[in-house]
């Protein structure tokens, strides 16, 4: 999934050992994929601080445990990346899925349009706050211009949107990306969370995709393991925050 990503709003470059996503709107880059040989390291890792640098974007690169080298972390730190959030990738295959999933979900869950977009920002900058803005416009982007590749889910109390989640969907992948579910502190632990993991796990159902794979953190880790997933590994996001360039005026 790594190898073949093309996120909304970033554009892939492809190498042979590399691929990095470059935020359109020049607020965040990614190495998503890298499998290098120890040799290459550290001149992979000066390539990339020297590209993101040019144009003076943040990047993340993301490391999974049995990404190559096995030491490709620790150097990473050591050429000045801050380490932040570690998560657990979970996988499940739908058709093992629980009843919980498969049947109506027990919040009101609706799917996002472009007429509705203010309830999903909600929920998202109340849970994360405003660094999630490119995040959010990216997608909103693509739900107008491909609708068939992102899906956006908010469930409800009453009027209030209260917790969301959306998924990306490749039409050569087997797997469909859930990502960035987030419930409103005071509305955890009651269902809302769930719903919206039902209502993404039967959008993919429909689609005949057989597996639904997550990058969770501890809050959201032990409610998707009871709902049937399985760690299957971790990963690791690391930050380099890019020095402007330019001089003074």
């Amino acid at each position: 999934m790594r190898r073949e990503v093309q996120p909304p709003g970033l554009r892939r470059e492809a190498f042979p050992n590399l691929v990095r996503l470059v935020d359109l709107n020049g607020r965040e880059g990614n190495v998503i994929f890298s499998s290098l040989a120890p040799h290459e390291v550290d001149d992979a890792i000066e390539e990339q601080i020297a590209y993101f640098e040019g144009i003076e974007q943040d990047f993340e690169w993301k490391v999974f445990d049995h990404d190559q080298p096995p030491d490709l972390k620790a150097r990473l730190i050591k050429s000045g990346f801050e380490l932040e959030d570690t998560e657990a990738l979970l996988v499940m295959e739908i058709a093992s899925a629980p009843k919980v999933l498969l049947q109506s979900p027990a919040r009101e869950v609706r799917r996002i349009t472009p007429d509705s977009v203010d309830d999903f920002k909600a929920v998202l900058f109340a849970v994360w706050g405003e660094h999630t803005f490119g995040l959010a416009e990216r997608l909103i982007a693509s739900i107008t211009t491909n609708p068939e590749s992102v899906s956006i889910y908010v469930a409800y109390d009453g009027a209030r949107p209260v917790s969301c989640g959306w998924a990306s969907f490749e039409a050569s992948h087997e797997f469909a990306g859930l990502w960035s579910g987030s419930t409103i502190p005071e509305y955890r632990q009651r269902g809302f969370y769930t719903s919206v993991v039902a209502a993404r796990v039967q959008e993919a159902r429909q689609r005949n995709i057989r597996f639904a794979a997550v990058d969770a953190k501890p809050t959201s880790r032990p409610i998707l393991q009871k709902l049937g997933f399985e760690i299957v590994g971790w990963s690791h996001e690391l930050k380099w925050h890019a020095r402007p360039t330019g001089g003074a005026d």
